[in-house]
């Protein structure tokens, strides 16, 4: 029947004979935003079934068991890379067509990605020094090669990069971007599936959970480090730097998460 929504499931191989989760096709374009195919496995002619498998950059293979039933194969994220949309490819003209990406746009949210990253681990490392002396530069030339934000993967149509790093401390201020800035949708939808492949009661999910990365605690941690700048003038300065790298995705320093009074 035309119009039908096949049935979704999701399945984690990180939990030993975890039972398959019905979820809805919401929850299905959440967890596959933003990732790009590794490799297809078309049916093979021995077996008598004509699933195909698709293997995503995320962790996530797609497996295509009938017309009507697709299921989600949990693998296991590799925790070193996050996905981001940068731009989103939704906007267009008078008669409906979708417009293309400006190409000047798209250099400007990556360097603005570049330079708050640079910023978020800077000053996760309390290297102020480096701060003072490229704030007015590229703030990325005070890192070192194996420090700077590389991206994983790009897909098309709407601009989505994977985040990573190639040192602990540049893959922390990865995740502290992702984080603070886009989208926490398919971490927290992973969590929350994972958790009821393994019964866990809601209590105790939130227990479990690595609370050290929620949006609120990034950012409260970050305008912490710049209101302990000891020097005003540099204070001011890296105030005035964050905002404008926000400014181009449409934020400000008042839109990030504040703790609640």
């Amino acid at each position: 029947m035309r119009g039908v929504r096949p049935r979704v499931t999701f399945r984690s191989r990180m939990v030993i004979r975890a039972p398959a989760i019905d979820i809805t096709f919401e929850n299905l374009t959440t967890l596959i935003a933003g990732a790009s195919i590794q490799w297809i496995s078309p049916p093979r002619d021995e077996s008598n079934t004509r699933e195909i498998a698709v293997s995503l950059t995320n962790g996530l293979t797609l497996s295509f068991r009938s017309r009507q039933w697709v299921e989600v194969i949990d693998y296991g994220d590799d925790l070193r890379t996050y996905p981001v949309c940068l731009i989103e490819d939704n906007r267009r003209d008078q008669l409906g067509s979708l417009l293309p990406l400006n190409a000047v746009e798209i250099e400007g949210r990556i360097h603005a990605t570049r330079q708050i990253h640079a910023l978020v681990l800077l000053l996760q490392t309390d290297r102020i020094d480096k701060l003072s002396a490229f704030l007015d530069a590229d703030l990325e030339q005070a890192l070192e090669n194996e420090e700077k934000l590389y991206f994983s993967s790009v897909s098309t149509g709407s601009l989505w990069a994977a985040l990573t790093g190639l040192r602990g401390t540049s893959v922390t201020a990865a995740l502290t971007v992702a984080g603070m800035f886009f989208s926490e949708a398919r971490d927290a939808l992973l969590r929350t599936l994972r958790a009821r492949a393994q019964s866990l009661e809601f209590d105790v999910l939130q227990k479990e959970m690595d609370l050290r990365f929620s949006n609120v605690e990034r950012a409260i941690d970050i305008l912490q480090r710049i209101e302990k700048i000891k020097d005003s003038e540099l204070r001011d300065r890296v105030l005035k730097s964050f905002g404008s790298s926000l400014a181009v995705f449409g934020k400000s320093i008042a839109d990030l998460p504040k703790e609640e009074s």
